[in-house]
């Protein structure tokens, strides 16, 4: 296909590893695709040969006050995106300047958080599509508190109020709103400007997982619906064990032979995430709460907690000698979890890309939101999907030591009832099986997204035929000689 698309992924990976993968369906339909981002995070891109990357320089955590060797958010200790982690990032825009300036695409990907991007776009006249790394629900949720401000009318920050104007009645309360809506950030600011100036948006979300959101939003921009795009779900003799540029640990390579060995839907997964973080203390409670509910369980903790320190004396060892679980501390090979057999369950922090790869999957969850958009999310999957179980966790915080302590007993109340034999049980664990049957097909030759990515794709060919590659001549020279300034 005679086009070009450069893709600008933000260095974060909830946001980073979905835009990647949707690159390597625009290369796979015949695109010139190229990934522009830093030397570390390059080697996450997919090896396709319709697929290049254009290095950004290496990202420069000390000149921006933040940890040695940060090259994600994820390296952040908090799980906040801080200002001078954005200020770091903003750094990169004369250099993607001279990158466009110099390749001339046909059309952009970039991540919301690149808002100059969209300014450089419109002034060389190149359509550009926002990549959102969360669903049109949250996407509505945000725009409705944002426009009506119904939480302003409660009288205390765990009082229920409704979110006005949606297909369905959801509740929320203002404690469980991320703090960037409450009290918008520069960033905030910075996106909603740029919103009018975008040609669409690019979402991994698939039309009938959220149908009524997805065409509300098409009504004020334009749309398309390409996901989920998990990688391929890998089967038992064919494992991606290093996929999305992580190096497998001996404990994954081991919790997938110890599956294999576990009857079909008995076993919960419980992660949080690249940037989930708790206490000791809430850890311990996670640990207790799954030894009592008596399901045999497969649990990631990061990498840099010391399970020895972190967990009950002699836990790890105990759960595995009895074949009763595995903890992964590190990275885990998450879709090839999902997707087997033995999985009957997830406890999730409701990220986007958990839940789209758990919906793929056909399993059901438990949902734990921490921050972000993710109480939205939790209130998808419990409301309008039907297909989760919250843990009650009350209030939004991007900080572990602010939250509320989740009790072992609710941890066990959560798994019995996502993994139990009643009828309530039964039905939601159904409608996950259909929704991932229906995601699957999604994405195959004549599925939804599979169709909405052809006319994404034929529309951007129209619109290089029609305006050609570049915008006003004088608008470019004009953008040649600040590229020139910054020298």
């Amino acid at each position: 296909m005679d086009l070009h698309v450069f893709f600008l992924p933000f260095l974060a990976p909830g946001h980073m590893i979905p835009m990647l993968d949707i690159a390597a369906l625009f290369a796979g339909r015949g695109v010139r695709t190229t990934v522009v981002t830093t030397p570390t995070n390059a080697a996450a891109v997919p090896h396709h040969p319709n697929l290049h990357v254009l290095l950004l320089p290496p990202f420069n955590s000390r000149a921006a006050g933040l940890p040695d060797g940060v090259e994600t958010a994820a390296g952040l200790r908090d799980t906040q995106i801080s200002p001078a982690f954005i200020a770091a990032t903003d750094e990169f825009e004369p250099h993607f300047l001279r990158l466009l300036l110099s390749h001339r695409p046909d059309c952009i990907v970039a991540d919301v958080h690149f808002t100059w991007a969209v300014d450089h776009a419109a002034t060389l006249g190149i359509p550009l599509l926002s990549f959102y790394a969360t669903g049109f629900f949250s996407i509505a949720v945000a725009a409705a508190i944002s426009h009506f401000k119904d939480h302003e009318s409660v009288t205390g920050d765990d009082v229920p109020f409704t979110i006005d104007f949606l297909p369905h009645k959801i509740y929320l309360t203002r404690s469980q709103i991320p703090g960037h809506l409450i009290t918008p950030t520069d960033l905030v600011r910075r996106m909603m400007a740029a919103q009018p100036k975008i040609y669409g948006m690019v979402m991994n979300t698939f039309l009938e997982l959220e149908p009524e959101y997805a065409a509300s939003m098409t009504q004020f921009c334009k749309a398309w619906s390409v996901g989920p795009v998990c990688r391929k779900s890998p089967t038992t003799k064919d494992r991606d064990l290093s996929q999305r540029g992580e190096a497998a640990s001996k404990d994954a390579i081991d919790c997938l032979q110890w599956l294999d060995e576990r009857e079909t839907d008995s076993v919960i997964y419980i992660c949080f995430g690249s940037m989930g973080r708790f206490t000791t203390t809430q850890l311990q409670e996670i640990a207790r709460g799954l030894d009592s509910a008596g399901h045999p369980f497969v649990w990631v903790v990061k990498k840099d907690i010391h399970i020895s320190a972190a967990l009950p004396s002699g836990f790890k060892e105990r759960v595995r000698r009895e074949n009763r679980g595995v903890i992964i501390n590190g990275w885990a090979p998450q879709v090839s979890i999902l997707n087997h057999r033995a999985v009957g369950g997830f406890v999730t922090h409701c990220g986007w890309n958990s839940t789209t790869e758990a919906v793929n999957a056909g399993v059901a969850m438990v949902t734990w939101p921490l921050h972000a958009e993710q109480f939205f999310n939790e209130r998808f999957l419990v409301d309008v999907a039907k297909i989760g179980v919250p843990v009650g966790v009350k209030a939004w915080s991007d900080k572990e030591e602010e939250r509320e302590l989740v009790g072992k007993e609710k941890v066990e109340e959560a798994v019995r009832r996502l993994m139990g034999e009643d009828t309530e049980a039964a039905e939601r664990r159904s409608r996950a099986r259909v929704l991932g049957e229906t995601a699957k097909k999604a994405v195959e030759k004549g599925g939804s997204s599979y169709n909405e990515l052809t006319k994404l794709l034929e529309e951007m060919v129209e619109i290089k035929t029609r305006w050609g590659k570049v915008g006003k001549e004088e608008n470019v020279i004009g953008e040649v000689n600040k590229s020139q300034e910054v020298n």
